[in-house]
């Protein structure tokens, strides 16, 4: 696989690769989710090509972009899972990757938001899963620093997103005014020429 990215393989081609890789693997048996561990090899053979620099990986994201949305998506190719589980076992992915980087899960998390791979609510309900084990005395999750700071960058992604989106309201709207007021204008003109 890694030769493979190495070698600048087109999106397409790995996504073969990956199928290949998948149909080698379901003739074993044992209860195990084979989409997952696929997911897992194409995503940190990514993240270990864009180990490097980080220049390497935003080379290494932008490059594969059309394949990790798929694998996003649940696919491997054209059959697959659902969407959030594809998303989930990408962050799994990069956080088994770098987990001696706190930063780097972070920084990886962020740009995943930022090409929309994942949403901010897939990050917030990792966050919560990750804690599935660590329970206070109370039964409440016992959240670490880790989960808060991935979490703050999602709901700042999320409110970015909202004050994107509400300028672009505020101006297709302004826009819908200005049409109308022309319109208005231009109808009194023709009425004006009507009278005459």
């Amino acid at each position: 696989m890694l030769n493979l990215l190495r070698g600048r393989a087109k999106a397409e081609d790995v996504m073969a690769h990956l199928e290949s890789v998948k149909n080698a693997l379901e003739t074993t048996e044992g209860d195990v989710n084979i989409d997952s561990i696929v997911r897992s090899i194409a995503v940190q053979s990514l993240l270990h090509i864009g180990s490097r620099s980080f220049s390497h990986f935003l080379n290494a994201i932008e490059r594969y972009l059309p394949l990790l949305r798929n694998l996003a998506s649940g696919s491997i190719s054209t059959t697959g899972s659902s969407g959030l589980e594809g998303r989930m076992d990408i962050m799994n992915a990069v956080s088994d990757f770098w987990k001696n980087s706190r930063h780097m899960i972070v920084i990886v998390f962020d740009k995943l938001m930022q090409y929309q791979i994942v949403d901010p609510t897939d990050v917030v309900a990792w966050a919560f899963t990750r804690t599935g084990d660590k329970r206070l005395s109370t039964g409440q999750p016992n959240i670490g620093a880790l989960e808060w700071e991935i979490i703050q960058g999602a709901l700042n992604k999320a409110n970015g997103r909202v004050v994107i989106a509400r300028r672009k309201v505020a101006t297709l709207r302004k826009e819908d005014d200005e049409k109308a007021a022309l319109a208005k204008v231009s109808d009194g003109a023709a009425m004006e020429v009507d009278a005459e």
